[in-house]
C-alpha cells in the first residue's frame, strides 16, 4: 500500500515494501519532455543516467521508429523515452514484484499504453520479436548468455549497457557490433544483425 506525509510542503511516499521514495527521473526529448518520474530506492534499482540516455537514443534516432523492448525495467525511464522519441509500441519486464508495481504507478500516469510486465525476461518474450531489444542487466551478470538471448528477439537492433571496464565482443552470432561508447563507470555497445 502507499502511504505519505509533508513536512514543510514536501511529500514524502512510502511503500510497504519499499524503502523511502524521493529521487526524480526527467525524460530527455520528444512529446514528454521534460515529465518527470519518481524513481524506486529499492536496491536492486540503477537507473540510466540522463546523460547515457540522451547518448543513447541520439545513436538510435534513424531505427526508433519500431517496436522497444527494455529487458529490465528497474525505473522504467527507458521505455518512456523510447515512447517518447517515437517508437510505435513499447513493452517492459520487470522481476521484482515490488518495482514493477512502482513502475506501473509511474508510467501508467503518462501513458497507458506501454506494456509493462512482471517476471523474468526471458520467460516473458521468448516467442517475441522487437525491432530494438535494451538490455542493462546487474553488472555482476556474465554478458555472452544475455546477448545470446537478445539475438533470439531483436529484428533490428540490440543495446547493451554494461560496465565501462568490460570489453564486450564485436560480433555475438550474427550480430556485429556497430557502436560502442563509454560514460564514465557506463558503456554501451550497439549490435545490428549482418545484411
Amino acid at each position: 500500500f502507499l502511504c505519505f506525509f509533508t513536512l514543510n510542503s514536501t511529500v514524502f511516499y512510502f511503500f510497504s515494501d519499499l524503502r523511502l521514495i524521493m529521487s526524480q527521473l526527467k525524460v530527455t526529448g520528444g512529446k514528454f519532455r521534460g515529465r518527470k518520474i519518481r524513481v524506486s530506492k529499492d536496491s536492486s534499482v540503477r537507473p540510466t543516467s540522463a546523460r547515457v540516455r540522451e547518448a543513447v537514443f541520439s545513436m538510435l534516432d534513424e531505427y526508433i521508429a519500431g517496436s522497444f523492448l527494455d529487458g529490465f525495467g528497474g525505473s522504467g525511464i527507458m521505455g518512456l523515452e523510447a515512447l517518447s522519441r517515437g517508437a510505435t509500441s513499447v513493452s517492459i519486464c520487470e522481476l521484482s514484484p515490488p518495482v514493477h508495481r512502482f513502475i506501473c504507478s509511474q508510467l501508467y500516469k503518462i501513458d497507458n499504453s506501454i506494456t509493462i510486465m512482471r517476471g523474468d525476461v526471458r520467460r516473458l518474450v521468448k516467442d517475441c520479436k522487437f525491432d530494438i531489444v535494451f538490455f542493462d542487466p546487474p553488472y555482476r551478470f556474465p554478458v555472452t548468455p544475455w546477448l545470446e538471448f537478445a539475438t533470439t528477439i531483436a529484428n533490428e537492433l540490440i543495446v547493451y549497457e554494461h560496465s565501462s571496464k568490460i570489453v564486450l565482443p564485436t560480433q555475438i552470432l550474427q550480430w556485429d557490433m556497430i557502436k560502442s561508447k563509454k560514460y564514465g563507470d557506463t558503456a554501451v555497445s550497439i549490435y545490428r544483425l549482418e545484411g
